[in-house]
């Protein structure tokens, strides 16, 4: 499916966010190696992920050899879009 970033950073589909299990993760790096938009990091032991970055390619979870990464989906927030001040006869205040 295609993903469509909008202007405001929303996205047309729900957003997938990697999830790490630290009890499972090794911190091999098999996942950065394989990371296109190197959105994974080792610091020391631990795995840490930029989700701006990601792009839900799915590439470092398939690489895993433990399973430690899987895409969960939630709901896109979406920033409300305020009205441009309007006057009583129609046009924009000055």
């Amino acid at each position: 499916m295609m993903d469509i970033r909008r202007l405001d950073g929303t996205r047309d589909r729900p957003t997938l966010l990697l999830r790490v299990d630290e009890a499972l993760c090794l911190a091999c790096g098999a996942c950065v190696a394989v990371c296109p938009p190197n959105a994974l990091f080792l610091r020391g032991l631990r795995l840490t992920v930029d989700q701006a970055q990601c792009t839900d390619c799915e590439r470092c979870a398939a690489m895993c050899p433990v399973q430690a990464l899987s895409l969960i989906p939630v709901s896109p927030s979406r920033a409300p879009i305020s009205p441009s001040p309007i006057s009583s006869n129609g046009r924009g205040s000055p």
